[in-house]
């Protein structure tokens, strides 16, 4: 991903709303104490998301911890969004986890971040040892998406196979899973997480504007990922995927979303050029039509996109009352 904080945050408009609908939805299924709440969010970039998370917290929590592999913004977002409640940390999650830092979190967040983790069975225990006895997490992350078929589709390209050539390095661990929802599953289970629900669903991103998607360049993943929670030891897994659709009315819009989610080191002088390549490549596949419009007008669908939301939450828990 590119680390550019401020184009990143000018630039996740939709990992941002994403986080809220979910939010909107698992808030109230989550069982919060009457005071001293630690809770981490994982990956948390420039600390836009961190902030929407924050308020769907109690007011009476500990400590909301944001924490991100990348330096540049986890400075970023303490600048921005800290405060005495809210902080940021660098911390890799495929790493080796402080021991101050394990069993410490009530609850443990993620969005749109551990797609980006090579070792998942190392990622997910990382979380898994963070989260305190009694403690739930609430995961989303990607596990297809036609970006990576763009990359894909330039990766051997005689142009442009020197700058792509650890795209295997940045592509989703499910890209090519039909049924990545049944491996996280028993990777949960494996583990030793308990009441797992862990869900695919299908997303269509709709760019008002190309020039977005560009600066942030359906399969069934759910059962790749429930079959890797139960491996891991989650408890109490359910494991489902959903479609949406996320509309760039501009080739612009699209343009500037691909440039922040770009992990590759293209040269500042060619990144245009490469980006046109990407617009190129897409509309080959059938994956961009910059022609057709959706039922609303002005507004162009690009691609679909699935995402995995993954709960440690009891079926029992789902009526307590959230914060919103």
């Amino acid at each position: 991903m590119n680390d550019d904080a401020e184009l990143y945050e000018n630039s996740n408009s939709i990992p941002r709303q994403d986080a809220a609908d979910t939010l909107n939805e698992y808030s109230s299924r989550l069982n919060w104490k009457e005071t001293g709440e630690s809770i981490l969010d994982i990956g948390s970039g420039d600390g836009s998301v961190t902030d929407i998370l924050r308020s769907y917290l109690p007011t009476s929590r500990k400590i909301l911890l944001g924490c991100d592999i990348n330096e540049r913004m986890v400075k970023h977002a303490e600048e921005r969004y800290g405060n005495k409640t809210t902080a940021f940390t660098v911390l890799n999650i495929e790493g080796d986890i402080p021991d101050e830092m394990k069993g410490q979190f009530d609850h443990v967040f993620s969005f749109y971040t551990l797609h980006w983790i090579r070792n998942q069975e190392k990622g997910f225990t990382n979380i898994h040892n963070l989260m305190s006895n009694d403690g739930e997490c609430l995961l989303t992350f990607l596990a297809y998406s036609p970006i990576y078929s763009l990359f894909e589709g330039l990766k051997d390209s005689p142009k442009w196979t020197a700058w792509l050539k650890d795209f295997n390095l940045f592509v989703s661990p499910y890209h090519d899973c039909m049924e990545p929802d049944r491996v996280i599953e028993k990777l949960f289970k494996k583990i030793g997480f308990r009441f797992i629900d862990v869900r695919s669903r299908q997303k269509k991103f709709v760019y008002n504007k190309i020039s977005d998607f560009k600066s942030r360049l359906k399969l069934e993943p759910d059962r790749v990922i429930e079959k890797l929670f139960k491996k891991i030891g989650f408890r109490f897994i359910d494991v489902r995927s959903r479609q949406k659709k996320f509309v760039y009315n501009k080739i612009s819009d699209f343009k500037i979303t691909a440039s922040a989610i770009n992990p590759f080191k293209i040269p500042e002088h060619m990144l245009e050029e490469f980006l046109n390549d990407l617009m190129e490549v897409g509309e080959g596949m059938g994956i961009i039509d910059k022609t057709k419009n959706t039922p609303q007008e002005g507004q162009v669908p690009l691609f679909e996109a699935s995402y995995t939301a993954t709960t440690d939450i009891s079926p029992d828990e789902y009526t307590h009352p959230g914060f919103t």
